[in-house]
């Protein structure tokens, strides 16, 4: 069979496309890949069998994704704030962009985005601003991931009408920015990035208010309308876009979430492997009313769930349990609400915990970082805007890096640790 370093690719989501040695032993027709350089701590890794690939006979493979987690060092998920830059933005992205070894960030807002270059003990220092006009962004408005199969780590962003990508020059710059319209909308609240097509790159996909949109990737990091369709209607009125292979077949699906009228739903699209989608029906209802919403196996059965973040009050957030086939139960609560949540094996038990933050202060309590499971909170000064998790200061464990508005804008991170 044809399996070697072209037909079998391997990406980290914070280190790039990585080099290493593939093995194929067709007596059990396992294949190997030994990657040259470690991979992060945590970090989301997908792996791809090419639909270049075949058989001895020729016969080629019908291409086969696998995603999953690089395991953790224990830790006790307890979180402190250690340090804070002035400096402002509705996203962040973790990823290694200058190839040093240590987790660097970008921020996105308004008109541009700004790259944080990491010291390696975790801090950081602004280290470039770069123009990508977006009049609206959002928290999940923009993904890391290699685009072009150069081996460094590039930008997706949702701007306007149009998905815009910024390709890194290898060092941690980047060049100038390069726009790919899709389907109109409000502009792309959500950005996921995914080898939906098994053809050896990765491709975009976007929702904006109703559509959901997909581009495939050239190969080279220029998207395209490759799929035909390239844009999905879904019923209601999304915002946030999650990708996983929810129905372990081998490809990466989505699920668009809504929210809406005092109740949150999820229109699933399953991939046929070649990246055209068919919209479930009917929807999933998750919980009331949502502010955030994801996809992780919370539930630590090796199936991908679908997780909401409630609004607050009488809206808690909810988890629908995968059954392993993609169909998922009804939402059951896990009792907090908040903005926003973040997903990551925080106390490196090999199991995805999830982190909610609440800024509802109606109910007389400060702003709370609630971390789960095990159930702990954290009382902080402010709530971000924007989080995402990352090691980001080398020692193994998965932190949180957070962005502030208001009148105190700053970027700041969250230190995990064995607590008091």
């Amino acid at each position: 069979a044809t399996v070697n370093e072209t037909t079998f690719r391997v990406w980290g989501a914070q280190t790039g496309l990585r080099a290493g040695s593939v093995a194929y032993d067709p007596s059990t027709r396992k294949a190997t890949f030994t990657p040259a350089e470690p991979f992060a701590y945590g970090e989301l890794v997908s792996a791809v069998i090419t639909r270049g690939a075949a058989t001895a006979a020729g016969q080629h493979l019908r291409g086969f994704v696998w995603e999953f987690s690089v395991k953790t060092l224990p830790s006790g998920a307890h979180f402190e704030r250690t340090a804070e830059w002035e400096g402002f933005g509705y996203a962040v992205a973790p990823a290694d962009f200058d190839g040093d070894g240590d987790i660097d960030l970008a921020t996105v807002q308004p008109g541009g985005v700004n790259v944080w270059k990491n010291d390696g003990a975790g801090s950081f220092r602004k280290h470039g601003d770069y123009a990508a006009p977006n009049d609206n962004p959002y928290r999940r408005s923009t993904k890391a991931a290699d685009l072009d199969n150069d081996g460094d780590v590039d930008l997706a962003v949702g701007a306007g009408g149009t998905v815009v990508v910024i390709k890194n020059t290898g060092d941690g710059t980047f060049g100038e920015p390069a726009f790919y319209p899709v389907q109109a909308g409000n502009g792309p609240s959500s950005v996921v990035v995914a080898d939906f097509d098994a053809d050896g790159d990765l491709d975009v996909a976007s929702v904006s208010t109703r559509w959901v949109s997909v581009l495939g990737n050239d190969g080279t990091g220029a998207f395209v309308v490759q799929f035909s369709p390239f844009a999905y209607e879904v019923p209601e009125f999304n915002a946030v876009l999650a990708a996983a292979d929810f129905d372990e077949d081998g490809d990466v699906d989505l699920a668009s979430g809504a929210s809406g009228a005092g109740m949150s739903r999820a229109a699933i699209l399953r991939n046929n492997g070649a990246g055209l989608f068919r919209q479930e029906e009917p929807s999933y209802q998750i919980g009331n009313s949502h502010l955030d919403f994801m996809c992780a196996d919370v539930d630590g059965d090796r199936d991908v769930d679908l997780i909401q973040v409630g609004a607050g009050g009488r809206y808690d957030g909810a988890v629908n349990g995968n059954d392993g086939l993609g169909i998922f139960g009804g939402p059951g609560s896990y009792g907090v609400w908040g903005v926003m949540g973040v997903t990551a094996d925080f106390d490196g038990d090999g199991r995805q915990n999830l982190a909610v933050f609440d800024n509802d202060q109606s109910y007389g309590r400060p702003p709370t970082l609630w971390v789960m499971w095990p159930h702990r909170s954290h009382t902080l000064d402010r709530t971000p805007h924007a989080a995402a998790a990352a090691d980001v200061d080398g020692d193994g464990d998965a932190d949180m890096i957070g962005i502030t508005d208001g009148a105190v804008r700053t970027v700041f991170v969250l230190k995990n640790g064995d607590g008091p």
